[in-house]
């Protein structure tokens, strides 16, 4: 996962400076499916791993 910085980074560079997805892949050296990734996160927003269910709570056998 990249950080905020590098992430504010590439949508500086897509944004104010107008560079296409293919060269800020090229001079930060990023895929440009990353590239692309970054720029459909907002700005400061973190993509985690969520749940789609709620993990099932243990069940205690006969030793208790």
């Amino acid at each position: 996962m990249k950080s905020v910085y590098e992430q504010e980074a590439v949508r500086k560079a897509h944004l104010v400076d107008g560079k296409s997805q293919r060269e800020i892949a090229r001079e930060l050296g990023y895929s440009r499916n990353t590239v692309s990734r970054l720029l459909k996160t907002k700005a400061g927003e973190n993509r985690r791993y969520q749940l789609k269910k709620a993990k099932p709570k243990p069940t205690l056998g006969e030793r208790v």
